[in-house]
């Protein structure tokens, strides 16, 4: 008669032991020094995965404060204003004179009506780029091929005046 899965087994010490019939075959077909070093083999891996989880969420806990950090820089560093676009946004532009500003050094390259020519069209640039953005742009020059302009606070609060009407 065959062993069914819940008959009981007899170990090679004599004691009796509940298993199924796979444990028995398998214990069967493993040498004894296999089955020595079973115990071995799960521990170590017990101890791998542990290890493994405990870099993993290191691993994330660094990320996460990296991340943090980085994110706290680039914002601190946005909130701050050099003092020249500090004195630009704290002043009321009057559009004529930023139109005329307009016409005599960016309609060149950006058109009469600011529909763009060599440069690009500057319609509804104040609902696409802050202020800031844009008096970076012009006074810098960022982007070849606009070149670098320095007009006093009060005439780039004028420009910026007079772009927002378009």
């Amino acid at each position: 008669m065959s062993p069914s899965l819940s008959d009981t087994t007899q170990s090679r010490s004599g004691q009796s032991s509940t298993g199924s019939w796979v444990e028995f075959e398998q214990k069967q077909l493993q040498s004894p020094s296999q089955q020595r070093l079973q115990p071995f083999l799960k521990s170590l891996q017990q101890l791998l995965t542990s290890i493994w989880a405990q870099k993993t969420r290191w691993g994330l806990a660094l990320l996460s404060l990296g991340l943090g950090i980085f994110t706290w820089a680039w914002l601190g560093a946005g909130a701050r204003l050099d003092p020249y676009t500090a004195a630009v946004l704290s002043l009321e532009g009057q559009v004529s004179h930023g139109a005329s500003l307009f016409a005599l050094n960016c309609a060149a390259c950006h058109g009469e009506e600011a529909d763009g020519r060599v440069g690009p069209s500057l319609r509804g640039v104040s609902s696409r780029r802050s202020d800031r953005f844009i008096i970076q742009q012009v006074t810098g020059g960022k982007t070849p091929p606009m070149p670098q302009f320095q007009p006093d606070p009060q005439e780039m609060a004028d420009l910026l005046s007079y772009l927002k009407t378009l």
